[in-house]
């Protein structure tokens, strides 16, 4: 009952249990129970614990106590099997991230080394676009600018041949 005070409970419920070892030995042990909590002071009996009160509704009903732990079983099993598989997971997209950047990283120094190389052998369409193809990719190279302008100050390119072009008598455009 709620309203009965708790080591009343815990007195009551030690006299009521169902094996001889656990209640009072005496009906003396009990009077001087109740007068330790009629003067308000600590009882000796205790109230049990969890494992013993879950322990204690086990034994009573053992169907239930079963399933309800081939439940929790089955939930921990579970549990832990997709922690697992998660943590697999994780691992082989950091792997394959990896592996990713890392051929990234190969393919655009072998296209830096076939571009340089056509530059060296003097055929400059095909560095020029394949370093034009760069610079499009990232603007901001440093090492893909300055191969540029170098380049393009060693001269060399064909000058497209066209006519002057005029604005006028006042003035002629050569180039």
């Amino acid at each position: 009952l709620p309203q009965v005070p708790r080591d009343l409970e815990t007195v009551c419920l030690k006299c009521l249990a169902k094996e001889p070892a656990q209640r009072y030995a005496s009906a003396l042990e009990v009077a001087e129970e109740l007068e330790r909590f009629s003067r308000r002071e600590p009882i000796r009996a205790r109230p049990l614990t969890l494992p013993e009160a879950a322990w204690r509704w086990a034994r009573l009903r053992p169907k239930v106590a079963a399933l309800l732990l081939a439940l929790l079983f089955t939930l921990i099993t579970g549990f832990g099997g997709v922690v697992w598989q998660w943590r697999r997971a994780e691992k082989a997209r950091d792997e394959v991230l990896t592996a990713n950047a890392d051929l990234k990283a190969s393919v655009a120094k072998l296209e830096w080394r076939r571009m340089v190389q056509l530059l060296d052998t003097g055929d400059y369409s095909q560095g020029m676009s394949q370093l034009a193809r760069l610079l499009r990719r990232d603007p901001t190279n440093p090492r893909a600018a300055s191969l540029a302008v170098s380049v393009l100050e060693q001269g060399g390119f064909a000058v497209p041949a066209a006519p002057e072009l005029s604005h006028g008598q006042a003035s002629i455009i050569t180039e």
